[in-house]
């Protein structure tokens, strides 16, 4: 009797514990598993006799489970959970974190403060290169080298024309100074002198027989120029006066006075004096022709001259032979 009652007893307490057993799996979210309730039990009653062993009071819990991770790890064993693992991987990558927070950001830091520094330094580099490899340093040297042009002076050519023939003259020396010192020498039907300064310049030209010279003043106003030298050469012509003293009838008068330019001829037996008189290309000509009390003034140049002489005719006034004539002019 009494050894039954021990068995309903027993049964009793074993589908008490059985109840309490299967209450105790289930939380918020259902069943627990049983191995994780396990392995968590187990850890919790290891962590307690740990500390119960080893004492709290000297703050040694984390030596204790230092201890027992490495223990566990000398063993060559995992941890049935996984727990300390867990914590340990979580502080270690919080740890890691920070650093690698902080060395991402430095890097970013680092990166982006690179990238202004290669940026300016490029910057830097393209403006030194711009100055010295012919970009924009090429453009103010352009704009220098222009002005440089400019400044190294203009260009004066000179050539020679003859007065009369218009063709080009052969000079021996064409020669060009400033204040008195020669700036240049050339020779030859033109010349070309370069790099002159603003400002005024004498120009000469001649033969070395000194048949003939040309000389002007040249301005020089920061613009090439082209000068030509009309030059004389000497070139003469002769043009000639015809005078005729007739008498009332239209005879010529022999041996009548005739004065040209001031000196004094005698008619012939046709009763005329014919003077050719040397006289130069570039002037004009004038001939003063004068008989008794009478005179007459002939003008000639050299393109208007045909070659011929000009003709001047004197009348005696009375018509004898005796030199009293009128006057009378053809030309």
């Amino acid at each position: 009797m009494v050894r039954s009652k021990r068995h309903a007893v027993l049964t009793v307490l074993v589908c008490l514990t059985v109840l309490l057993a299967g209450c105790s799996g289930w939380g918020t979210d259902g069943p627990v598993d049983e191995e994780a309730e396990s392995n968590g039990s187990d850890d919790l009653e290891e962590a307690d006799a740990e500390a119960d062993d080893d004492g709290t009071a000297d703050g040694s819990d984390d030596v204790g489970a230092d201890g027992a991770d490495d223990a566990d790890t000398d063993d060559g064993e995992l941890p049935e959970s996984g727990t300390d693992d867990e914590d340990s991987d979580v502080t270690d990558d919080e740890t890691d974190a920070p650093e690698g927070d902080s060395d991402g950001e430095t890097g970013a830091d680092d990166g982006d403060d690179a990238s202004v520094d290669d940026g300016d330094a490029e910057e830097g580099d393209e403006a030194d290169e711009g100055e010295g490899d012919g970009t924009d340093g090429d453009e103010a040297d352009d704009a220098d080298g222009g002005d440089a042009d400019e400044n190294d002076g203009s260009t004066l050519t000179v050539e020679t024309a003859d007065v009369v023939t218009d063709e080009p003259v052969d000079a021996d020396v064409i020669s060009l100074a400033q204040d008195g010192e020669t700036v240049d020498e050339a020779s030859g039907e033109s010349a070309t002198f370069e790099g002159l300064a603003d400002g005024e310049y004498d120009l000469e030209l001649h033969d070395s027989f000194g048949d003939w010279a040309y000389g002007d003043t040249i301005t020089i106003d920061g613009e090439d120029a082209t000068h030509v030298a009309e030059i004389d050469q000497g070139h003469t012509y002769w043009p000639g006066v015809e005078v005729t003293i007739v008498d009332g009838d239209g005879e010529p008068v022999e041996g009548e006075m005739v004065t040209i330019d001031g000196e004094e001829f005698v008619t012939g037996p046709d009763g005329t004096v014919e003077e050719e008189i040397e006289s130069s290309y570039t002037d004009e000509r004038e001939f003063v022709v004068e008989y008794g009390e009478q005179s007459e003034t002939v003008e000639t140049d050299w393109e208007t001259w045909d070659g011929e002489p000009e003709t001047v005719t004197f009348e005696t006034e009375d018509g004898d032979a005796d030199g009293d004539a009128a006057l009378a002019i053809a030309a």
